[in-house]
């Protein structure tokens, strides 16, 4: 049987985190804390075993014993008759994509999504080095005039012409108003209108996950690269840890995160099907 947690019983599954990646997963952290949108669901409400991390949006993890019958024996009628349907409902999203921290999961997941179409990759995590960061950034290009770096505020996110940069925005966030309360970003602007930003899209205590977009127009012109490092000066002047993983297939996101001093720690092997 698996089940939702309420959200004030969130902290329940903390348990379950031993492993160093588990504890250090910014993503699980900011949904027990309730900062971002997710949900977690578990094999007994009072005390879990197994549970499964759903990030809205953007990931799922599992985590606790792999082999415990009562949850893994229902995952796919769970999947089907339960998931499928917050996914659509939360986000529009049709995708389910499950990250691992072992190799047990990854044998229980392979037999349960034997069935299924999946894909499989790799999620990357970065951690910054302060020094090569500072050191890169003394040779940041100059925007033209044309362009113009800016602090992100609520009227430039609400802006409707600047949609395609904030597409996924809600799926991190329950409101431009929290975002702006926990969170912070970086703009550029040609017109008036954004062409690329650098946001906080995950929050646990100090530490913050980036989110960088560009519109397809202003691509390949470095403005990834000069909007992530503002954001992670911004960072570093106010305390804040900023935090970087991208899956290991985007290749631009890896290279972005090289530029700004970021070096790779570890990965979580991923799975992917459409529903």
């Amino acid at each position: 049987m698996i089940v939702e947690l309420g959200k004030s019983d969130y902290h329940l599954i903390q348990p379950l985190l031993k492993k160093d990646t588990e504890l250090d997963s910014l993503l699980i952290q900011a949904v027990i804390n309730g900062t971002n949108r997710g949900h977690i669901y578990v094999d007994d409400p009072a005390q879990p075993r197994t549970a499964l991390v759903y990030v809205v949006g953007v990931i799922d993890f599992f985590i606790g014993d792999p082999h415990n019958d009562a949850f893994t024996s229902h995952l796919n009628t769970f999947i089907d008759n339960v998931y499928k349907q917050v996914n659509l409902d939360t986000c529009g999203g049709t995708w389910m994509i499950s990250a691992v921290f072992d190799e047990k999961w990854e044998h229980v997941l392979e037999q349960a999504y034997s069935q299924r179409n999946y894909d499989t990759d790799n999620d990357l995590y970065f951690q910054l080095n302060v020094d090569k960061f500072r050191a890169l950034n003394e040779h940041t290009p100059s925007l033209s005039n044309e362009y113009a770096l800016t602090p992100l505020t609520k009227e430039i996110i609400e802006q409707e012409q600047n949609e395609e940069l904030f597409e996924d925005f809600h799926d991190f966030w329950n409101s431009v108003d929290d975002f702006i309360a926990q969170g912070s970003g970086i703009a550029i602007l040609k017109d008036g209108q954004a062409v690329s930003t650098c946001y906080t899209c995950f929050v646990n205590g100090s530490q913050h996950e980036i989110n960088v977009i560009t519109t397809e127009e202003e691509e390949n012109q470095g403005f990834a690269t000069m909007v992530s490092r503002a954001y992670i000066q911004h960072c570093l002047n106010n305390g804040i840890i900023p935090r970087w993983s991208t899956n290991e297939t985007n290749k631009s996101s890896c290279k972005v995160a090289e530029k700004c001093g970021f070096e790779y720690v570890y990965k979580l092997k991923t799975y992917e099907f459409e529903f």
